[in-house]
């Protein structure tokens, strides 16, 4: 429990403020007037025969454009509501585990501060996710992938884990 806004630690409210910064900084890279944003992810999802693969897709189809003021362009929100945890990753540098694969343990949404990771589905597909590049985790009970980090430095990732249940195939958030 987060408990009321007077009650939450300096740090907790700092890690709050650096993840609503990294938002809003994403939004405004896709952003242009008037225009519905796009924002890319990389999805990891498996098929049904237990294959992992990965899809670069684009949250496009649920933003709803809000108007502060004449003469002003609108912002955009899109809200999934669902149930979730808030989980920091920290992955030594040239982390590389000696378990081939792994699943995701549930549906998470990934960002990355530092660090970068070579994550592998079970096709062979191969995908480097970078500091600001969005994942999302949903190989939930199939073979999983392969990650590491092939960085010289830790990375630092925030997971958002959801507690509903798996997407159908590739881009089912669009």
């Amino acid at each position: 429990d987060w408990g009321s806004p007077k009650t939450i630690p300096v740090r907790r409210q700092s890690i709050i403020s650096m993840i609503l910064i990294l938002i809003l900084t994403l939004i405004k890279l896709v952003v242009t007037q008037d225009v519905a944003p796009y924002v890319s992810y990389w999805h990891n999802w498996a098929s049904e025969d237990g294959e992992t693969h990965f899809t670069l897709c684009n949250l496009t189809s649920n933003w709803i454009p809000h108007k502060f003021g004449p003469g002003q362009p609108p912002i955009f929100t899109d809200t999934i509501n669902n149930d979730f945890n808030l989980t920091w990753f920290y992955t030594p540098a040239n982390w590389n585990p000696v378990t081939r694969y792994h699943a995701n343990p549930v549906v998470q949404f990934g960002v990355w501060f530092t660090g970068e990771m070579l994550f592998e589905a079970t096709d062979g597909t191969t995908v480097t996710i970078k500091p600001g590049v969005i994942y999302l985790g949903d190989d939930v009970g199939s073979r999983g992938h392969h990650s590491q980090n092939i960085a010289d430095v830790a990375a630092l990732s925030a997971m958002i884990q959801f507690k509903g249940p798996t997407g159908v195939g590739p881009c089912w958030l669009e």
